[in-house]
């Protein structure tokens, strides 16, 4: 059987957003407009970003959030670099841990998990995942044939470009089997996000 579902979405600030509802998740989505992409998904500085849709977020957990005993927070983000080895050069100094071969090395990816405790609520255990890598994302430009439907043979132009990407999931435990209360709704939040943008600013650490 099915789980009943429903979706809004529309245009916010620099992107769209999207609520998904299911009988048992709610997922609010900020992310980039389609009909704006650019060589670089992405929809701004990353803390630029946060603050814009923070406000909304905060709102809709004080009045409209149903219980619940589990939160998440997450971003992709996405740091352009000139080269392959110039980007496993800037992954480095964020995974201090790691020994990267700079220079003969490609398709660099890392995730781990480094679970803490709350200080919000006693007993809670937070998750929190990364994973580092570094990726080229390359654009193709081509012709299509709208009476015919042909696309030609060669693309017009190609643009390749290198980044570091991070991806960072932050998670309340699903060990934790109780409702969170609701006035710690908010706090949990910025918890979470507290969390993930220290990743972001001073990379992996114990």
């Amino acid at each position: 059987m099915s789980r009943p579902f429903h979706k809004d979405e529309g245009l916010f600030e620099n992107g769209k957003l999207i609520l998904s509802k299911q009988s048992n998740k709610v997922d609010w989505l900020y992310v980039v407009d389609p009909q704006k992409m650019s060589p670089i998904p992405v929809l701004g500085d990353f803390l630029d970003e946060l603050e814009r849709i923070r406000p909304l977020i905060s709102k809709w957990l004080k009045d409209k959030c149903p219980p619940t005993n589990r939160f998440a927070f997450g971003s992709d983000l996405l740091q352009p670099v000139d080269s392959q080895i110039r980007g496993n050069q800037r992954i480095s100094e964020y995974l201090r841990s790691v020994n990267i071969d700079l220079e003969h090395s490609s398709d660099f990816a890392y995730q781990i998990n480094r679970p803490c405790a709350s200080g919000v609520i006693k007993g809670m255990q937070i998750n929190r995942l990364s994973k580092w890598s570094v990726i080229r994302i390359q654009t193709i430009f081509q012709v299509i044939n709208s009476g015919q439907g042909v696309v030609a043979p060669n693309p017009l132009s190609s643009e390749v470009i290198n980044a570091c990407r991070l991806e960072v999931d932050i998670n309340t435990s699903a060990d934790f089997h109780y409702d969170i209360p609701k006035d710690s709704f908010i706090p949990i939040l910025d918890e979470l996000i507290n969390l993930g943008t220290s990743i972001t600013e001073h990379g992996d650490e114990p």
